[in-house]
């Protein structure tokens, strides 16, 4: 008998997590909201985003077709993370969003079932075009459609978003393998589970391969001072105590939200191995926080990854089946391989960078998504290393 998931039932398509060609302009009715969002780089540069932003039209949420809606949140969330984080480099953000942000971004946040603020998923999966409509979403074919940054720190900040794209784009083929694993699991098909593994391998391989490509074009001085400041969310930023404002937004009657910023623990692909593959997650703040996470993923997503967690993981039954020992190593190995690269990149571009500048504006030990990141991270690494079979 076959089990098998309907990854299109979750908003999984050949790429993953990513949409194939994902739009690049939104409809006439929302022309000024794209020429405006043109301007975001420039006017960030000059100190000039707040009444650029408050000029917005406060536009309906509910009169966006459901093609247009991720883009459409997308323009808003960068709207409102350069207005409260303008004034960062000096300590002075702004702890509220104007209303003609604030509505729709929590009106369409509501209607993909996400919260209001930039995501993982506005980021990276529904920010590229490839420059080649017959090539591969792979570096050198892909460019970013919207950005924060102008000048010399564009070339990072892009290089960052677009390798992260690229990664993606390689659990298209990861996700589905880890899937067929697990189906054949649950048919006792131990060769069909080989066949699943051997398919998980090379997918994760691959984004080790692009992980590593990180420092070719990103910049850790660049980074820091750069692409991060505008990722920063409002939940443990300590220009923010009192979170920020929603201007407009009855839901929140005028208090201010701590929100978590743009983070890659946003992104469902490596959880969704990992709890396939039977990694075992002591409970901690950090799953704590990771269940948190999931509030900022696209509502399929993040139903996925809570039907994966709820099917049989491999490990038992590879344990059961010794033949297939080594290739389950092999994958655990490449995703613990795959966070220790993350582990020296966060180490590198982050914790190193404040502590030569001892800047308590960008700090060294809380990340983007508002988390004491390195500690974190060490305990994935240790958790997923001893998911291996001796």
């Amino acid at each position: 008998m076959s089990h098998r998931l309907d990854l299109s039932g979750f908003g999984i398509t050949e790429l993953g997590v990513l949409p194939v060609d994902p739009l690049q302009r939104l409809s006439r009715d929302f022309e000024q909201l794209e020429i405006i969002l043109d301007t975001l780089p420039t006017h960030l540069m000059n100190h000039t985003w707040g009444p650029a932003c408050e000029a917005i039209p406060q536009y309906d949420a509910d009169k966006v077709t459901y093609r247009e809606l991720p883009r459409f949140h997308q323009k808003l969330a960068y709207a409102a993370s350069g207005f409260v984080l303008e004034g960062s480099r000096e300590g002075k953000p702004r702890p509220y969003i104007p209303a003609n942000i604030a509505i729709p971004l929590k009106r369409s946040s509501d209607l993909l079932g996400r919260m209001p603020i930039l995501s993982y998923d506005d980021y990276a999966p529904q920010n590229y075009r490839r420059v080649s409509k017959d090539g591969p979403v792979a570096l050198g074919n892909i460019e970013v459609m919207q950005h924060f940054c102008a000048g010399a720190d564009r070339r990072d900040e892009r290089w960052f978003i677009l390798d992260h794209i690229e990664i993606e784009a390689h659990g298209g083929k990861a996700i589905p393998a880890v899937v067929g694993a697990q189906d054949a699991v649950l048919d006792n098909d131990p060769h069909l589970c080989e066949q699943g593994l051997t398919k998980l391998h090379p997918a994760l391989v691959e984004m080790k391969r692009v992980l590593k490509r990180m420092p070719d074009e990103c910049d850790p001085h660049a980074f820091f001072d750069g692409a991060r400041l505008w990722i920063w969310g409002w939940k443990n930023n300590p220009f923010l105590p009192e979170g920020v404002v929603y201007q407009g937004v009855e839901a929140y009657g005028g208090i201010g939200q701590h929100l978590h910023g743009e983070t890659g623990s946003q992104s469902p692909t490596i959880p969704m191995i990992r709890a396939a593959l039977g990694v075992v997650h002591v409970k901690t703040e950090l799953t704590e926080y990771l269940e948190e996470m999931r509030k900022y993923m696209p509502r399929g997503h993040r139903r996925l990854l809570y039907a994966i967690e709820a099917r049989p993981k491999i490990r038992p039954f590879v344990m059961r089946h010794a033949y297939l020992k080594d290739v389950y190593n092999a994958c655990v190995t490449e995703a613990h391989e795959f966070l220790w690269i993350h582990y020296g990149y966060a180490a590198e571009y982050i914790q190193k960078q404040a502590t030569i500048r001892g800047t308590t504006a960008n700090s060294n030990q809380v990340g983007t998504g508002g988390t004491p990141f390195m500690k974190y991270l060490k305990q994935l690494m240790d958790e997923t290393l001893a998911a291996r079979i001796d």
